[in-house]
């Protein structure tokens, strides 16, 4: 069962929100598969922001285009191997990072900038292999900087913009202990009667494993309507919109039912 144990409230007032405000600007980072100091993805943001990894892609160029496989020191490597151009001469798959563990999301959103290595996929199962090399050969990074000013912990800040954003406020670190997080809440209202949108950038609530009930949730109140954000809602840092209101004004509240410092979640509100 879900514990509800402190009562923290905060305020957020959306000023002019819609279904038109203005898009977050998409940043691209690419580079090799290789061996030498090169083959590192360097994101970064301005001071003052944080980035979200929203997509990586691992991509494989044509057997006929004269990209090796591996970039080393003695092999000379045109640009045009390191970059995407189009659909007939890229073949490629999301990566989830070694093992599907998600670190090349999860280890650069957050941060203001950091360095992941280049990592490959299989392409048997995805690309032609009479057309593409048999492995990836380049990796893709796409990620969004986020001013920090317009981020806001669920647990302590009043903010009020068209665009706005709500983590665990350790993040990227995990929520902490349910004697500090559990209960904290906002209320979220927009002008004009406009609804609102809640998009999951990173949901990942962790799971009891005594009971294997899941132990951490948003809870949502919209008038008479209540819906939950929840562990089954683990979306990979990939971009959802997983709820829209029926009114102006919502309530939020972080249930957190476990001891230390367990799960993430990051949600932009428009």
């Amino acid at each position: 069962m879900l514990l509800k144990i402190s009562n923290v409230l905060i305020i957020i007032i959306l000023v002019s929100v819609g279904f038109c405000t203005s898009t977050l600007v998409a940043n691209v980072s690419e580079e090799c598969m290789g061996n030498t100091h090169s083959n590192f993805l360097f994101p970064s943001c301005f001071s003052g922001q944080v980035m979200y990894v929203y997509d990586v892609y691992s991509y494989a160029k044509t057997l006929d285009s004269g990209c090796p496989q591996i970039q080393t020191l003695n092999v000379n490597v045109s640009d045009g191997c390191c970059a995407y151009y189009d659909a007939s001469e890229d073949c490629g798959m999301r990566y989830y990072g070694p093992n599907g563990d998600l670190t090349t999301y999860s280890d650069c959103s957050g941060s203001v900038s950091c360095q992941k290595p280049v990592g490959w996929n299989d392409t048997i199962k995805e690309c032609n292999q009479s057309v593409f090399l048999p492995q990836t050969n380049y990796m893709q990074l796409n990620y969004h900087c986020i001013e920090e000013i317009q981020i806001c912990s669920i647990c302590s800040c009043t903010v009020s913009g068209t665009s706005l954003y709500i983590w665990n406020g350790e993040y990227p670190n995990a929520v902490n202990d349910c004697s500090l997080t559990s209960g904290c809440s906002c209320s979220i209202k927009s002008s004009g009667g406009s609804r609102i949108q809640l998009i999951a950038f990173d949901i990942r609530f962790k799971i009891n494993s005594t009971s294997n009930d899941c132990a951490q949730r948003l809870h949502i109140q919209d008038g008479e309507s209540e819906f939950d954000i929840a562990c089954d809602d683990h979306n990979a840092f990939k971009k959802r919109t997983v709820y829209i209101s029926t009114s102006n004004d919502i309530k939020l509240r972080l249930d957190n039912s476990l001891e230390g410092s367990n799960g993430y979640f990051w949600i932009q509100v428009k």
